[in-house]
Order: C-alpha cells, then structure tokens, then sequence
C-alpha cells in the first residue's frame, strides 16, 4: 500500500511511540548527546577547514580574545551565526512540510529551542524521515560548500554554522533512529514539542 501525507488517520493505526522533549528524562539524555555531538562537531570542522584550505591546522573556532572588544565581536558572531542556523534549520523543516503537504507549518520560538511543525497531518515514513534530515543534510552540504569556495575570512562563521546546526539537529536524529526502527507503513505527526508515530494495529 502507496501512503501519502495525510489529515485523517487510518482506522486500524495505533500510536506506537510518543517522542517529547517535554518528558525530563528524554530532555536530560537529549542534552547529554547534544554536548557529544557538539565536541565531536567542534573537532572534525575546524580540521576539515584546515583541509579544504590546504593549511593542514585547525580553522575558525577559536576562543582567543583581545579585552572586551575581541569578547564582544566573538559573542556577537556566534549570537548572528545561531540565529541564522535557527532561521535556515527551521526553514528547511517547514519547506518540506509544505513540499510534501501543501500546506503552512507551524513555526514557534519557545525560549532555548525554535520548532517547525505539521500537527494536523500524518506524514509517511519516507517523507517524515526527508523532512527531518533536510536541516542537517542541507546546511552541512551548503557549509561545507562554503568552506571550500568563499575567501578564509568566513571560515569562523561557516564552522559554527556547521558546528551549531550538528548538535542542533540531535533532536531530529532521535526522531530519524525511531523511523528507522520502525515499519514500513509507520505514520508520524509532528506537534513540535512532540512527535508521534502510528503503526497499524
């Protein structure tokens, strides 16, 4: 059976799994893989730079700083970088919400995390799982990018951005590993705080 992306949930499904960030365990363990990914991130980038650039060291995320000037030039870099990874992560969730439903997404900002969601639709696996990867897969893809074609005074901004928006993403891996964990014929609703998979029963 052909599944497409769907307002009304067919009769024989049940919910299999509720995947919230409003549960404290599921937050807690989220943050704790969000800060590995982060370090890991915060490794791998600044060498791929140096690589790209054929300088064989390390680019773009050092925290050295020159008195209060050099302080404040580095927090507002990574205060512009973060809101543009938000803008550009959410974005691409909620343009495949729209590519795979025609219709608007939700967008909220809820303090220290932004979302892109569908609460009305059902979204199949295969379109779930693109909609989720999208930010991770395309701002990597575009950074990356960026770090092999634009002059070396952006390789600072382009690393966070790739840094910021990896361990960003832990939330839609979490999602992803259930899809993939899950049937063939699971349906997913995405509330923003809240992603629920259907499988029939």
């Amino acid at each position: 059976m052909s599944l497409t992306p769907t307002k009304i949930l067919p009769e024989q499904y049940r919910l299999h799994k509720r995947l919230t960030i409003l549960d404290r365990k599921s937050l807690i363990l989220l943050n704790v893989w969000g800060i590995g990914i982060f370090l890991v991130a915060s490794i791998f980038f600044p060498l791929l730079a140096g690589w790209l650039r054929a300088e064989g060291e390390p680019a773009g995320v050092s925290l050295e700083t020159t008195g209060w000037l050099g302080i404040a030039s580095f927090l507002g870099l990574l205060l512009g970088v973060m809101l543009v990874m938000l803008v550009l992560h959410e974005g691409l969730h909620g343009l495949f919400f729209w590519i795979f439903t025609r219709e608007k997404p939700k967008f909220a900002f809820k303090g220290f995390y932004a979302y892109a969601a569908m609460p009305d639709w059902y979204m199949p696996k295969k379109e779930y799982l693109i909609t989720a990867l999208a930010p991770l897969v395309g701002i990597t893809l575009l950074g990356v990018i960026g770090l092999a074609l634009l002059p070396g005074w952006a390789d600072a901004a382009l690393v966070w951005l790739l840094i910021l928006n990896t361990s960003g993403a832990v939330g839609d891996l979490w999602i992803v590993l259930a899809l993939l964990r899950s049937p063939a014929s699971v349906l997913g609703r995405d509330t923003g705080d809240c992603s629920e998979l259907y499988i029939p029963s």
